[in-house]
């Protein structure tokens, strides 16, 4: 039996072909849907785990740059120091130990820059 018909167009229609690729096309879209779902779930988790590791990095930084900070600090106060301490005659400024801890301060902030 034929199951072919034809509209007022001259147009042939077979609704069993049709629907056999119409279903076709929804096995193939759903297919697809899944390998695409599968994607987004490895994106995020590959997201994720990128945004971990920048929190992480950005602890350290912070932990870092706070201890950095904090030597600086004691460097400048070791000069600052020395240097109160010279001009109140508590130490020789021709003293080699003096001369050396003015040398590593000016070193130290020279070798970083502030």
């Amino acid at each position: 039996m034929n199951d072919e018909f034809v509209d007022k167009k001259g147009i042939r229609w077979n609704p069993k072909e049709m629907l056999n690729n119409l279903a076709q096309k929804h096995a193939d879209l759903i297919q697809e849907y899944d390998v695409l779902e599968a994607l987004h779930k490895v994106a995020v988790r590959e997201r994720d785990y990128e945004r971990t590791l920048c929190d992480n990095y950005k602890k350290d930084y912070y932990d870092l740059r706070s201890l950095y900070e904090g030597v600086l600090s004691r460097i400048n106060k070791l000069e600052d120091d020395t240097r109160a301490a010279i001009e109140f005659a508590d130490i020789a400024e021709d003293d080699r130990g003096t001369e050396m801890i003015l040398e590593f301060c000016e070193d130290i902030t020279k070798l970083v820059g502030e």
